[in-house]
This record gives structure tokens, C-alpha cells and sequence, in this order.
């Protein structure tokens, strides 16, 4: 089965949800990617709603996706017995639209993301940046605190190291291509990177 795309709510429903909870996300859609069909995933499909399906990560949580022959797009995080009321415009593009910058997200690269933690916080500020700012512009040295920790020796001596790569292979830019911004400009004897919304 081909790699999941992720809906524009997925990650603001799960960047700050406990530890635990993200590493069941994260290996629940790996045993759904492998086998749909897998009984032990609980899975449901929504009532009302087409190929959208639900699928338990515990007690309080379920992992929300859309699945089709072509397409499979992690959707959102619902917690409790909330009714969820999917947008096909806002959470999930058409999978005859999908547009090159949809960040493609492989088990492995959320399980990075979410579950390794290393870009989490850098994947978490983006997301709370105003959605009417188009821009941002960081000192090397303020992501380093936002990630509180030192960034590699490369990210200091080659703009390549910022490179956009939707595939989700480098950790580093799948954290802030997955909330939904690219590097634009990344000017590494300045230190200073920009950010620009997709």
C-alpha cells in the first residue's frame, strides 16, 4: 500500500497529545498501512461519511483517516465519543488533486516525528504561528532553543541541509513541511533560515 498523505489537521490533533498516546497513533497506522483488514485494529467505518474510518488507539482516543483505492490521508486525532464531522474541502484533498506539496508521510517518518521527538518542538511552534503571518525567518540559534538542542554540524555549513524533501527521508524537513511550511531561503552565514507557508 502506498504511503499515507497527511490531512491539515493531523498534526495539530496530535503534537501535543502524551507520549504514550503517540506512539500508539503512529504503530496503529503502521499495522493499518500493512493490513486494512487487521481485526485487532478495531477499526469502524463513520456513519454517514463515505471511506472515512475510525480506528482505536485507547480508550480515549481514535485515529480518524479516509481510505480509498488511491489514497490513503490521516485526517485527525478525535478524542472521546465526540461526533466527528469530516470536511473533505479542509482535512482530506481529493486524491485526483493532490498537489505536489502534500506532505507524504511514511510510518517511519512519523514515528520520527511523533514518536522520536528529536524536530517535534520545531514542528510544534510552526504550527502555533498565526495563519495569517506567510513568513518566518529564524536565527539558527532560535531554533536551537526551540528544539533545545544543538542542530547538526551541516546545518551550519550547507543550505542543502534545509532542503525541502516531501518523501519524509530527512526528519528535519518533514517536521516543518508536515505543518505546513517550506524552506524558502536558508542562508547559513547569516544563520538565519526563512519559512514560508505552503
Amino acid at each position: 500500500m502506498k504511503d499515507p498523505v497527511l490531512g491539515e489537521d493531523f498534526l495539530r490533533s496530535a503534537v501535543d497529545l502524551p507520549y504514550g498516546v503517540r506512539e500508539e497513533i503512529v504503530s496503529r497506522l503502521g499495522m493499518f498501512m500493512n493490513d486494512p483488514g487487521n481485526s485487532r485494529l478495531e477499526v469502524r467505518k463513520l456513519e454517514g461519511f463515505k471511506a472515512w474510518l475510525s480506528i482505536a488507539v485507547d480508550s480515549e482516543y481514535s485515529l480518524i483517516l479516509r481510505h480509498e483505492k488511491a489514497v490513503t490521508v490521516v485526517g485527525y486525532v478525535q478524542h472521546g465519543d465526540a461526533a466527528y464531522k469530516p470536511d473533505d474541502r479542509k482535512v482530506v484533498p481529493p486524491h485526483h488533486l493532490l498537489p505536489g506539496d502534500v506532505p507524504i508521510a511514511p510510518v517511519a517518518a512519523l514515528e520520527r516525528l511523533l514518536v522520536e521527538e528529536k524536530y517535534l518542538p520545531l514542528t510544534r511552534h510552526l504550527l502555533r504561528i498565526e495563519p495569517d503571518v506567510p513568513e518566518v525567518r529564524l536565527q539558527l540559534r532560535e531554533i536551537e532553543k526551540i528544539l533545545d538542542a544543538h542542530l547538526p554540524p551541516e546545518a551550519r555549513q550547507f543550505p542543502t541541509w534545509w532542503a525541502n524533501q516531501k518523501g519524509g527521508k530527512r526528519p528535519h524537513a518533514f517536521a516543518w513541511m508536515a505543518a505546513g511550511w517550506l524552506v524558502t531561503k536558508a542562508d547559513v552565514k547569516s544563520a538565519v533560515v526563512t519559512f514560508n507557508r505552503k
